[in-house]
């Protein structure tokens, strides 16, 4: 991961690299520091910004599933 960031990111890594055992947690926590509050989206949110931003052809063939998780929604592109 340190040959991907640079600059301030690298520093905060390189500060708290010990604390992540997970993807997850390194990902939430670099959200939490890097991102200001009012960008940060429920992963409800997240699935509904997703969804809206794709091709029309894909909305369509998910449509039956919309209310599914994002790991679902994610899933569902693969056999897209």
């Amino acid at each position: 991961m340190p040959e991907l960031l640079k600059g301030t990111a690298l520093k905060w890594y390189i500060a708290n690299n010990e604390h992540w055992r997970t993807w997850t947690s390194f990902a939430t926590s670099f959200q939490e520091f890097f991102l200001p509050r009012p960008l940060r989206f429920s992963k409800e949110r997240e699935r509904q910004q997703i969804y809206s931003c794709s091709l029309p052809d894909f909305r369509a063939f998910a449509r039956p599933y919309q209310n599914g998780s994002l790991i679902e929604l994610m899933q569902l592109a693969e056999e897209f």
